[in-house]
């Protein structure tokens, strides 16, 4: 008010506010139109300037929005009309009047799209059409005049297989229905799409019929979509039709919509135990099973060891997903044996397609069956890094109870083939945790892999050096498997030291190793250090030198003999038949004759292992040697490798009065493992006549070797001649034999060899065998009884006889049948008494074996 006033008193000023407001809107309104003109130039510069026109579409994008652009639709539109309509495709008017008519239902938009570019809208304005009749009615008016015929094929096409309410558009486009129904069989699968989406609403039968033909359609979509939008009055074809995709449709995701609705509509049709299917219906089966579905998961388990892999794989990745593995990973106990095996092989079956998820528990159980599953797992599949938390777990829980060592084992054996360099790390900390119990380091010696030798080899050396095993076979292995520069280096400065840092028996060690390390380059220090070690191992790596350069190992072999070092030189030649070289043989023959013992020994066992016959002649003299051990061992040595010559040179060793008992002994051992069979006389004419206690032992128990058939025989015909003395030690030396020597005596009984049968009976007896026997028909189990009766049967003396009365009532059908036929040989009244009381058998074979034997008693009798 008080500025109206102003004005009102003061008519100059208010005249010139006028006059710029005036002046404003008229630089305004040329503003506009200069904008316009600029614009509309630019417009008609896209259309004609084929130079700028890309520079002028850059200029469009960067200056004017989507919305800035359909807000000049109509001018836009105007020039386009009027100078050319690819105008609108450049700006790209067409998807903006399209996205605008998606949000504002416009109905000029409408139209431009049906007159500017129906092919990319026209599906967008059916849409609409489905919402608002008044769209419907526009739409089908320009189709009808756009088209003569099918134009509801032309929508299809523009769809592209693009969903749509199918219920909506049965509902606004019904009039066309026969036009609809006619393109369901259409040769694109958009147009059969949109039809079948349309008549899946329609209940004509024709519509109906139309359905069920495309139920396998060739398009995966018309599929799916028929299994999730067919309502039928026919629920048990529908079940059927589905089942069918279920198990032959190669889709996986037209399999699972059936699935679905058959678990969703058709469950009390489905039983999948009753099901005979192909490979591949299996398969499929098996990718569409649902979790915690007790009898989906046994379908499952009924292919986890199929050995076709494929169907195994899905069976497995279900089972996996279903937890089911793991569970049976988790429900075993090491007691139980049986079901730890089968939960083994079932998840082994399932590792070999990948299922591995299970291997998990590694982190959550303590439980030792469950863990050496895992184990067993891990030799060769699964992630890595779960040997690292294996070995943890079973390395803390381990003691040395027996019933964890095969955990234990089988996870030394992960870590040997899979693991990394942490995991190794870890099996270092138990190596140095148990490096005083040999057993338990001598286990891990066989599962260090050469691949830790930086991790390894220090503590491993520290144990070689300092630790007191009674056998360092193992980790000597292992020491081979490591990089032989480092190991070399070391062995060498063990061996060839002269300081006391070292034991002796460290020194052998190494020296083995250095033998085990084939080292064409160390033949003289081996050669000469061959004395500390023992005739086993000098004989081992002899032969492993012998297979250098010959001519080389010889020379040095040769130089050595000649040395002065006896006790050298006696391993030495102890340790050449191996080699198998011959031409060692003159000086070892000369060395019969040598001052040293252990020398002249040494030659006589070289010359037997060199099987030269010709010279155990010479060796004969050496029985008379002036030394007892000399005597010993070559009587020994020749005893059981000598001739029929040298047994009888033997023999005189043993009538000796004046020899030691410890030759004789020596020469009894020889003879005792003798194959020749005249060694069996020499020691039953020695047993004969010998009266030192010591001596006759020793020959019983030289007798007791001779366990071959020849041998037994002999033994035998020996005694059917022999004194009440020598019967005896003969049948001591059978009681020394054991089960072995009465097994050998049966035997021979059962091949009814009737010369021998008294006298093989007559050992039996005096052993204690047959009371032994009849003890056994006590037994529970009836196979021992049995056995018994039919040996006691066998062997036939008064005394087994005694055994096979007592048998009479056996329980067992068998071995009364067997005690009848044994008393058909003897007539006594005794036995008659049995078989009279046998006649009330209740078991009709007894009854007619009785009758047999009293027929057969009787006649005899007679």
């Amino acid at each position: 008010m008080y500025l109206f006033y102003i004005l009102k008193n003061n008519l100059y000023l208010f005249l010139i506010i006028l006059s710029m407001i005036i002046l404003f809107i008229i630089i305004f309104i040329l503003y506009k139109l200069i904008k316009n003109k600029i614009f509309i130039n630019k417009l008609k510069g896209l259309i004609y300037d084929e130079e700028n026109k890309n520079f002028l579409l850059k200029y469009f994008n960067e200056k004017y929005t989507d919305y800035k652009l359909y807000k000049k639709s109509k001018k836009i539109e105007e020039i386009a009309v009027k100078y050319d309509l690819k105008l609108i495709k450049l700006l790209k008017m067409d998807d903006i009047w399209i996205n605008y008519l998606i949000k504002k239902n416009n109905i000029t938009d409408y139209y431009r799209i049906l007159k500017y570019n129906f092919d990319k809208g026209l599906f967008k304005c059916f849409l609409i059409s489905l919402n608002d009749k008044k769209y419907a009615d526009i739409l089908k008016k320009w189709m009808e005049k756009k088209f003569d015929t099918f134009f509801m094929k032309y929508i299809a096409l523009a769809g592209n297989g693009e969903n749509f309410n199918g219920d909506r558009a049965f509902a606004i486009y019904n009039d066309k229905i026969d036009e609809i129904r006619e393109i369901s069989g259409d040769q694109e699968w958009q147009v059969r799409f949109f039809s079948i989406k349309i008549l899946l609403n329609d209940k004509n039968t024709k519509s109906i019929r139309a359905i069920w033909e495309s139920i396998n359609d060739p398009n995966p979509q018309i599929r799916i979509t028929i299994i999730n939008e067919l309502n039928s009055d026919e629920p048990e074809r529908l079940y059927n039709q589905l089942f069918n995709l279920v198990l032959n449709d190669p889709i996986f995701d037209v399999r699972n919509a059936a699935w679905t609705r058959i678990h969703t509509e058709f469950s009390n049709y489905y039983n999948i135990k009753k099901l005979k299917l192909s490979d591949e219906q299996t398969i499929h089966l098996l990718q569409l099973l649902r979790t915690n579905v007790i009898d989906d998961e046994n379908f499952a388990f009924n292919y986890i060891n199929d050995s076709n892999l494929e169907k195994r794989f899905y069976a497995a990745k279900y089972l996996d997903k279903n937890k089911s593995l793991l569970k049976l990973c988790l429900n075993v106990s090491l007691g139980d044996k049986e079901s730890l095996e089968r939960n083994f092989n079932i998840l082994k079956h399932a590792t070999e397609v990948n299922a591995l998820s299970f291997l998990s528990v590694i982190n959550t159980t303590n439980n030792p069956a469950s863990l050496l599953i895992c184990s067993k797992i891990l030799h060769s599949h699964g992630n890595r890094i779960y040997i690292k938390n294996l070995a943890k777990k079973v390395f803390s829980i381990f003691s040395d109870n027996i019933y964890l060592k095969e955990l234990y084992e089988s996870t030394l054996k992960c870590l040997h083939s899979r693991g990394d360099d942490e995991a190794l790390k870890i099996l270092k900390d138990e190596l140095i945790k148990r490096k005083n119990n040999e057993e338990i380091s001598n286990l891990i010696f066989r599962y260090i892999p050469s691949r830790g030798d930086e991790i390894f080899l220090d503590i491993l050396f520290e144990i070689f050096i300092n630790n007191d095993y009674k056998s360092l076979d193992e980790l000597r292995k292992l020491l081979l498997k490591m990089p032989e520069s480092i190991i070399l280096e070391k062995i060498l400065h063990i061996i060839l030291s002269i300081d006391n840092k070292c034991s002796e028996k460290t020194k052998i060690e190494s020296l083995k190793l250095l033998g085990e390390m084939n080292k064409q380059y160390c033949v003289q220090l081996i050669l000469e250090n061959l004395s500390s070690l023992s005739l086993e191992d000098t004989i081992k790596y002899t032969k492993i030198l012998a297979n250098y350069q010959n001519e080389i190992f010889k020379n040095k072999v040769e130089w050595l003999l000649n040395s002065a070092d006896s006790k050298l030189r006696a391993k030495l030649i102890s340790s050449l038949p191996e080699t198998g070289i011959k031409d060692f043989l003159p000086i070892i023959k000369s060395g019969i004759k040598d001052p040293d013992p252990d020398v002249r020994i040494s030659c006589v066992w070289s010359l037997i292992g060199y099987k030269d016959n010709k010279s155990y002649i010479s060796v004969i003299s050496l029985l008379r040697d002036p030394l007892e051990r000399v005597r010993v061992e070559v009587s020994k040595a020749i005893g059981e490798h000598g001739t029929s010559e040298i047994l009888e040179e033997l023999k005189k060793i043993l009538k000796d009065e004046n020899e030691v008992n410890s030759v004789k002994i020596a020469a009894i051992t020889g003879i005792s493992k003798s194959k020749n069979l005249k060694s069996i006389e020499v020691l039953t004419d020695r047993m004969e006549k010998e009266n030192d206690n010591e001596l006759e032992k020793e020959l019983i128990k030289a007798l007791s070797n001779k366990k071959d058939k020849n041998e037994i025989i002999l033994i035998i015909k020996i005694f059917k001649q022999a004194i009440p003395k020598l019967k005896k030690a003969i049948t001591e030396s059978f009681k020394i034999m054991g089960d072995i020597g009465e097994e050998l005596l049966i035997d021979l009984l059962k091949e009814k060899n009737i010369s021998l049968h008294n006298y093989i009976a007559e050992i039996l007896e005096h052993s204690g065998f047959i009371e032994s026997r009849i003890r056994k028909l006590s037994y529970r189990d009836p196979a021992v009884r049995r056995e018994t009766a039919e040996i006691l049967s066998l062997i036939g003396t008064k005394t087994a006889y005694r055994g096979i009365v007592l048998a009479a009532r056996d329980p067992d059908e068998e071995v009364r049948v067997k005690v009848i036929k044994a008393l058909e040989k003897l007539g006594t009244k005794d036995c008659t008494d049995i078989l009279d009381s046998l006649k009330l058998d209740p078991d009709l074979r007894v009854r007619k074996y009785t009758l047999w034997a009293l027929e057969r008693l009787e006649a005899n009798n007679l």
